[in-house]
């Protein structure tokens, strides 16, 4: 791919990144949304440890992207 056919998913701001400008990144985001959501559903009131990990995992994959 060359950088002219490179989109960007999440543009640059002056600290951190700015909201989605493309479906990819809107993709990603609602994943990662949903992944969090489901998992508080599923594991907070007995496993709150196990939440938390699963938040972070979703958390560092999200900023990978």
């Amino acid at each position: 791919m060359s950088e002219r056919d490179k989109t960007i998913w999440f543009p640059a701001k002056r600290y951190g990144c700015g909201p989605p400008v493309v479906w990819q990144g809107w993709l990603v985001f609602l994943i990662c949304l949903v992944v969090v959501v489901g998992g508080y559903a599923i594991f907070m009131p007995e496993q709150p440890g196990v939440f938390a990990e699963l938040c972070v995992v979703s958390t560092v994959a999200l900023v990978a992207v």
